[in-house]
């Protein structure tokens, strides 16, 4: 049967108003309803598959799968044609609207507050079609549709819907579907279940948030073999500015084991609605709605609304005792306004509590440590002391012998017993002239076990006493011991060079703390209220800086390797610890251009290629040292790679020549 037949059978029922789409199933025609006067989508079966028995079962398991979900993210199936008809089609709802795919190269997303507003639809969508026994197997980008109206996303195109309980309607020996979104399992040809569309929806966020796909490669075969491998980018490599909790909720959508995924699609979709409320977003239609209206105005104003909602949460959280979630909050507010206040107060208040958590961790095993060693060393005692085996004789006369005092041996051999008797077998308790236990020296008597369990018992007691005053702050640590070869330095500290005059000094004479300065990166220069008081590795030599009490601090940390960090410090008084402040350094982005005669796609070569970029272009690449050596692969149009070496540093800018 050709096109024009099957055409001719679908205008007897519909208007058709040209043709909207084209699959390797079916083409999509827009057309119209005459008796209702309904704008429709109608799917026609390709001619060559509808000769097909099987193809038209298939075709047809879609329209009765889809027809029985009610979901306003899912497309709606009005009406389909039966098995034995001239043509097999699907008509379905009209959405006016773009691909999620366009939508997606039109306004490009910036942050990842948008691509969980933009999926939960979905997540609840495939959680709806899992409950009805569907599994999707075709998620991707080019499968959802984003609504005009109002913004919302909707699934669309089950034609390789599986259903559970029809095992004999699967194609054999066919792959089915997007490789570059596959799970491990449909490569495979394993049993699939509701988890496979989790992994795709998983690709699908990793592309929405970096860029790129998690799984590229030159060929096919290379593709499946990195997906059974599951082998990624982390997503903060490539989006540092990705909240890590998120970020861990769309890696563990796609592990390779089924079972490591999370629970279903409905858990994902009230993680990301659980993640959006510490940011301020709760009401999801409504967000969704002034997105598609203005959709550039939108991602720009955005980042404001979310600042301070994220310093409430973090705030929040922090009362609660979630220490690394706060920090987590408080940072991202950072990121969105590098100038909050609020932001920054609250991760000293995080670093500090946590600082305060780990000493307390620290403290409570050292004391278990202890009860631990000391009730096994009295235990050991005991049972040294109490054998009475008939092997152990000799030990326990030497022992015996150990034990008494001058006064008890004077006693003894008044009584005419001697070591001898001992040696010989004869216990001291056994002898005819033993001492009397009422009259001997309570001081100086052998513990029993009775006592020693009394011994243990009291310093459980102690410990846990200690372990109170230690929670309370009423226990104080011993002071941090200085090494000796910064002994004579500590006592002087480095103090900024704004000094007052000696006359200021004779009349306001006023207290100075000690505070010490470590990195791993030596070289970064310090600022103390806008002068400039040395590198780190002069400071730590030099014992820390010396800072007024009573005086709000400003300290500021440069480097040309590492972006530029801003502490503000004040003590009312004297701390008896010397307080550490700890510079951790975030590598600037290196940036390169690799000039050629042509135009090639620029890939980060390994066993799972990343693109970087393309050539005669700005190259930007996040670094995680002051200098990296990449391997680079550089693909023509005509798919022929060639590799290239470039070192890079961090903040830095650097041109080379190809080839």
């Amino acid at each position: 049967m050709s096109e024009e037949i099957a055409l001719d059978a679908v205008g007897q029922r519909y208007q058709l108003n040209g043709e909207v789409g084209r699959g390797g199933m079916s083409v999509v025609y827009a057309a119209l309803d005459p008796r209702i006067g309904r704008q429709v989508a109608i799917k026609l079966l390709h001619p060559h598959l509808a000769v097909r028995e099987d193809a038209r079962k298939r075709f047809l398991q879609e329209a009765k799968a889809i027809a029985r979900l009610e979901n306003p993210n899912i497309l709606k199936v009005y009406d389909y044609d039966s098995p034995d008809g001239a043509a097999s089609y699907i008509v379905s709802e009209f959405i006016e609207g773009i691909t999620f795919k366009d939508w997606y190269e039109q306004h490009s997303i910036k942050l990842w507050e948008v691509v969980a507003l933009l999926t939960i639809p979905l997540f609840k969508a495939l959680a709806h079609a899992h409950q009805q026994g569907i599994i999707h197997r075709d998620v991707k980008p080019e499968n959802v549709m984003i609504r005009s109206r109002d913004g919302s996303p909707v699934l669309m195109d089950f034609g390789i819907a599986h259903m559970v309980d029809s095992e004999t309607l699967t194609a054999t020996g066919a792959v089915i579907g997007s490789p570059a979104h596959m799970a491990p399992e449909v490569v495979n040809g394993e049993r699939l279940t509701e988890k496979a569309d989790l992994f795709s929806m998983g690709t699908v966020l990793y592309w929405m948030t970096c860029g790129a796909l998690p799984f590229v490669a030159p060929n096919p075969a290379a593709l499946f073999r990195r997906i059974l491998e599951a082998r990624f980018d982390p997503i903060n490599t490539r989006r540092p500015d990705v909240l890590p909790s998120f970020a861990h909720l769309v890696e563990s959508c796609m592990e390779r084991d089924p079972q490591r995924r999370p629970e279903s699609a409905l858990s994902i979709a009230e993680s990301l609605e659980d993640l959006l409320a510490l940011a301020g977003i709760e009401d999801i239609d409504h967000t969704l709605s002034e997105l598609a209206h203005h959709p550039k105005q939108f991602q720009q104003t955005l980042p404001q609304r979310l600042a301070p909602a994220y310093c409430q949460s973090s705030k929040r959280v922090l009362s609660e005792g979630d220490i690394y979630l706060s920090l987590e909050l408080s940072q991202r507010a950072l990121i969105l306004d590098p100038n909050s206040e609020d932001a920054e107060k609250l991760q000293r208040s995080a670093r500090k509590a946590l600082r305060s958590q780990n000493s307390m961790m620290i403290s409570k095993w050292s004391f278990v440590g202890i009860v631990i060693l000391t009730v096994l060393f009295l235990g050991n005692d005991l049972v040294q002391s109490h054998r009475s085996d008939s092997g152990s004789v000799d030990l326990r006369a030497n022992q015996d012998l150990a034990q008494l005092t001058a006064d008890q041996a004077q006693k003894l051999k008044a009584k005419g017993v001697t070591a001898d008797h001992i040696k010989d077998g004869t216990s001291i308790e056994d002898s005819s002239n033993k001492i009397d236990p009422s009259k001997s020296d309570k001081k100086n008597s052998v513990p029993s076990a009775n006592s020693s369990k009394i011994i243990v018992k009291n310093m459980i007691n102690k410990v846990k006493s200690a372990d109170k005053l230690v929670k309370s702050g009423k226990l104080r640590r011993r002071k941090r011991r200085i090494p000796k070869r910064l002994r004579r330095s500590a006592k002087k500290p480095i103090e900024p060079k704004n000094k007052p005059s000696r006359r200021s000094i004779k009349m306001v004479s006023k207290e100075k703390q000690r505070i010490d300065i470590s990195s791993i990166y030596k070289g970064v220069n310090v600022f103390v209220d806008g002068q400039q008081v040395g590198h780190i590795y002069e400071i730590d030599r030099a014992g820390g800086l010396g800072l007024t009490l009573g005086d709000k601090h400003e300290i500021l940390f440069t480097s040309p390797f590492c972006e530029a960090h801003k502490e503000f410090v004040t003590f009312k008084k004297r701390q008896t610890r010397v307080p550490r402040l700890v510079f951790e350094c975030k590598f600037k982005p290196a940036t390169f251009k690799i000039k050629a005669n042509q135009l090639a796609e620029v890939f980060l070569n390994g066993s799972q290629p990343r693109r970087l970029g393309m050539t005669n272009q700005q190259i930007t690449y996040q670094m995680k040292a002051t200098h990296v050596n990449l391997s680079l692969l550089i693909m023509s149009g005509n798919g022929q790679g060639k590799t290239l070496k470039l070192r890079v540093s961090a903040g830095q800018y650097k041109e080379v020549k190809w080839p």
